[in-house]
Formats: structure tokens, C-alpha cells, sequence
């Protein structure tokens, strides 16, 4: 099949839905498909390598511009109309799969210009629900237009049932298991003579919860002792935490070496989390995770056997700093994290995907289209508008959130 896959976020910047979208064309790749990619920005060599995808597989539409969504900033090109116009005349493609389907411009308007049919994958989840309500009010037509959805989770699975009305296949994020190698210590830890904990993430946006914890580390050093810190993403370094060292963005290899030398990964955010693809990428390296207590990790966390990380209630630094002792003073086998991460390797999740090709395609052959249109100026106005008002109405900044 020829497949064209829509990203409405910026590759030049890594993210969930980025490397999903990456690893889904490189399975695709391998599987004997045609796999095109158009999304904002540019793609980095290194990327391109890394996945072994073609670089002239990728489409462009032009520099990714930040607009505040969902309690973050999403790098989204608001005047890709032209060039998506363009990719699917050129890409004679079989199908498209569109991955955050309501994200402007990308996303909505390959849906709306497609003549082939359209797979589509949610892959959010939101605490407030003006994004979905204007949308299941003003975008009828072009959810109409989806032959077959996918949500990542049972968490984006509700946000798509309550809010739009609709139904969706539970297909959860992909990834390379295998490029992780679990490294032995030499000693009793992991990364050296103490032990290793390590965060990945945005980590001055307060719904990614490091302030949980920063206030944590001060309970852990008081109850055990000195342990090291490393805290890989952008944002500027807190000079007052001793012991932490902040790594900045990295390579996705020099991102994985630290998960395959952690002891422990923590993953503390509050909410507004869909999945958690780097909680997977931490028990494949052969890390302990101790998470906070969403609906969305206690799903990707159990197992046939029970519960393979540590889950505390969000925002409870004393309780996260319990489990982390927890799993100092007693750490369990690694095995069955590594066993439950490779559920969500690229060879059990492709297949399910390509799967829910199958069905665009036969729903596609009796499903009659209407002309593609644009979409009214004043609701673009207004979701852009309600979301820039609603991040400004909120502190950004790394504090707590009570």
C-alpha cells in the first residue's frame, strides 16, 4: 500500500506523537509499504538515520509556529493548506492515516482534501473539553470523513466517546523494544556508586509534575542518603537542587543510555497524559518506574502478572519519595517490565494498525464524500483564541499547583 501519515506537530522537535508517527513508517518501510510523511518543520538527519527512513519521504508545509494546547505549546503550521494540497496529489496514496485529527491545519485539512480513505488516531487527552466540544459542534463533516479511528488509550478512548459522540479501536503507541540493551551494574547500582534516578520531559511545565519531585529528592536524601539526578529536556536548569544535573535536550542515544543506566525513572505528572510512551522506552532499558497514579500509566503499567512499576497518588511528594525508597531498599526482578514493554513493539502493534487499514478501506469503498470546503475563518478564530486565553490565564512556570 501506499500509506501517507499526517503529524500535525513540528519534527524538529521530538515528542509522542513525532516518534510514533516515525516508528509506524519505518515498520510500515520494512513491511514492503510506501510510507510518506508530511508534518511542520524540518526533519533531522539524525532522525531520518535513526528510524532508517528516506528523507525524501518527508513533506514539509513550512516552519512550525508555538501555539498554547492542552497545558503545553504545540509547534503546529497554521497555513499548510497549499502544501497538503500538494503531498496528496503527489502521493497517490492508497490511504492516509492522520494522527490528532482536530489539530489545525494539517491534520484538518488533509481530512478535508482527501479523496482516499482516512484512518485517523487520538491521541490526547484534556481535563477541559472546549477543544472537543467545538470541534463535535462545527467539524461534523469532517469527522464524517474518518473511515476508521484508533485512540491510544482507554483514557483517549473516553475523551473521544464523551466529547465527540463517537468510537474507536484501542491501539496503544508503538516503539523499538529492541534498541534498548539493560546494562548490569558493576556494582550494586546502575549508574555508579549511587544510585541513578532520571526524568524525561518538559520539565518546567507544571503538569509534568517535577516539582513533585524536587520536593521529593529532599525527603529521599534525608531518609537514605546522597542519590543522583539527571533530568533530560528542555528548559532552564534549577541552580538549587543539589544533586540534579540537567542535561537539557539530548540525543534520542544519548537519552536512551541514560534509561539503560537509571535505577530508577519517575514519572510524576499530574494529568492531561494519554499514554506515556517513555515509561515503556524505561522498563525496556531495564529501569524501575515509579509513576503517579493515572488512569492511562496504570493501563500501560499492568500486566498479565499485576503491576510491573510503582503508581502514587499525583501531586504527593512524600508518597513518591516512599516508593522510591521502597525500590532501593528491595528492588524486584526487571524481568517483567522488559516482558510488558514488548507488548508494544512495533511487531505486535503494526499489525493492528494495518488492520484498521483493512477496514478504512472497505468502509471507504460504500462511504460517498461531499466536496471538500473550508472550514469557517470564525471557528478557527475561536479555537485559537480560547486556547491562547486560557494558557495566559495560567502561570507558566515551574511551581506547585495546588
Amino acid at each position: 500500500m501506499r500509506i501517507g501519515l499526517v503529524c500535525p506537530y513540528g519534527m524538529d522537535q521530538p515528542g509522542g506523537v513525532q516518534n510514533h508517527v516515525l516508528g509506524l513508517a519505518a515498520w510500515l518501510t520494512a513491511q514492503g509499504h510506501v510510507a510518506g510523511i508530511i508534518a511542520p518543520g524540518d526533519f533531522p538527519a539524525e532522525a531520518a538515520a535513526g528510524y532508517g527512513i528516506d528523507p525524501a519521504r518527508f513533506t514539509s508545509t513550512g516552519l512550525p509556529l508555538g501555539v498554547p494546547y492542552n497545558g503545553s505549546i504545540a509547534r503546529i503550521d497554521l497555513q499548510a493548506r497549499l502544501g497538503v494540497a500538494a503531498w496528496l496529489d503527489e502521493g497517490r496514496f492508497d490511504l492516509i492515516h492522520v494522527h490528532e485529527p482536530l489539530v489545525p491545519a494539517v491534520a484538518l485539512t488533509a481530512i478535508r482534501r482527501a479523496t482516499c480513505p482516512v484512518v485517523a488516531t487520538f491521541h490526547a487527552a484534556f481535563d477541559r473539553a472546549w477543544v472537543y466540544n467545538t470541534a463535535g459542534h462545527f467539524l461534523a463533516d469532517e469527522l464524517d470523513r474518518i473511515n476508521a479511528r484508533i485512540a491510544v488509550s482507554p483514557t483517549a478512548l473516553r475523551v473521544v466517546r464523551d466529547l465527540l459522540g463517537l468510537d474507536a479501536e484501542v491501539i496503544g503507541n508503538g516503539f523499538r523494544a529492541g534498541q534498548f540493551t539493560p546494562s548490569l551494574p558493576a556494582g550494586r547500582w546502575r549508574g555508579g556508586e549511587r544510585p541513578s534516578i532520571v526524568f524525561v520531559g518538559r520539565f518546567e511545565e507544571p503538569r509534568k509534575g517535577f516539582w513533585v519531585l524536587a520536593e521529593a529528592l529532599e525527603i529521599i536524601t534525608s531518609l537514605w542518603g546522597e542519590v543522583d539526578v539527571t533530568v533530560i529536556g528542555p528548559g532552564e536548569p534549577v541552580a538549587s537542587l543539589p544533586g540534579v544535573t540537567f542535561r537539557g535536550t539530548v540525543s534520542d542515544a544519548e537519552r536512551d543510555a541514560a534509561l539503560e543506566h537509571a535505577d530508577i525513572f519517575v514519572a510524576p505528572q499530574m494529568g492531561r497524559e494519554s499514554f506515556g510512551i517513555v515509561l515503556l522506552e524505561a522498563l525496556a532499558a531495564g529501569a524501575h518506574v515509579v509513576a503517579s497514579d493515572l488512569e492511562c500509566f496504570r493501563d500501560l503499567l499492568t500486566g498479565d502478572d499485576g503491576v510491573v512499576g510503582s503508581l502514587f497518588p499525583p501531586g504527593d511528594p512524600d508518597a513518591l519519595a516512599r516508593s522510591v525508597i521502597t525500590l532501593l531498599r528491595d528492588p524486584p526482578p526487571t524481568g517483567p517490565g522488559i516482558e510488558r514493554a514488548w507488548c508494544f513493539d512495533w511487531s505486535r502493534i503494526g499489525p493492528l494498525i494495518v488492520n484498521q487499514y483493512d477496514r478504512a478501506l472497505t468502509d471507504h469503498a460504500g462511504h460517498s464524500l461531499d466536496p471538500p470546503r473550508k472550514i469557517a475563518p470564525a471557528v478557527m478564530n475561536h479555537v485559537l483564541a480560547e486556547g491562547h486565553k486560557r494558557f495566559h490565564s495560567r502561570r507558566w512556570r515551574m511551581e506547585r499547583v495546588d
